[in-house]
Parts: C-alpha cells; sequence; structure tokens
C-alpha cells in the first residue's frame, strides 16, 4: 500500500507541478526507464557528476544493460576514491558475472573482502 501511496504522490506532484520531482523519487518506486533518462538529462547539465554516474549505472544494472553500467563503473573505478570504489564494486561485480568478464569480477571480489 505504500507504493500505490507514493505513486500517487509522484502522480499528484507531476500534474500539479506542486515541487520539482526528485529523481531518486523515481528510482526508490522502481521507475528505471524514467530515472535514467532523468538522471540522463542532469548528466548533460553536469558532465563531470560522479553520483549522476553512480545513480545512471544502478539504473543501468536493475534493467539488465550491464554493458551499459560495467562502463560507467569502469570509469568510476578509475576515480581515485576508496569510498567511491566500496559503493562502486557490487554493482560493477553484478556487471561482469553477467558478462563474463572473469577477471575484473575476481579483482571486484577481492576489493569487496577486503572491506569486510
Amino acid at each position: 500500500q505504500e507504493s500505490e501511496s507514493a505513486q500517487g504522490l509522484l502522480k499528484y506532484a507531476r500534474n500539479y507541478n506542486l515541487a520539482e520531482l526528485k529523481t531518486s523519487w523515481y528510482e526508490k518506486l522502481e521507475h528505471w526507464n524514467e530515472a535514467l533518462e532523468a538522471y540522463e538529462l542532469h548528466q548533460l547539465q553536469d558532465p563531470g557528476s560522479i553520483d549522476c554516474m553512480l545513480s545512471r549505472a544502478r539504473c543501468y544494472d536493475a534493467l539488465g544493460e550491464y554493458d551499459k553500467a560495467v562502463v560507467l563503473c569502469k570509469t568510476l573505478w578509475q576515480v581515485p576514491n576508496e569510498e567511491l570504489k566500496t559503493a562502486v564494486a557490487p554493482l560493477a561485480a553484478t556487471g561482469a558475472w553477467n558478462l563474463s568478464q572473469w577477471s575484473w569480477f575476481e579483482e571486484l571480489i577481492q576489493r569487496m573482502n577486503c572491506d569486510d
């Protein structure tokens, strides 16, 4: 019932322009295509946004577009930020597994084991 209420609120806000719709709302409601579209628009406005890249990767993963998710994850992996790598590793591992990228999968698993 909470999901239906949230969707109703989202529809109401969209119809009456009561508030700027937060992109994360789409993601939380698992409206992956709408979330991806919104994140892509945001990425065009701020091409260097790490958060936006990570959000797009989550959407691609949820949509089963692992090839696109992995491309973004590999880009994010190059950022010298350990906290980011910790966030990216599980998402990247899912994509690597589904694309049979075993050497990268092994690197990601080792990273996740070190974080435990």
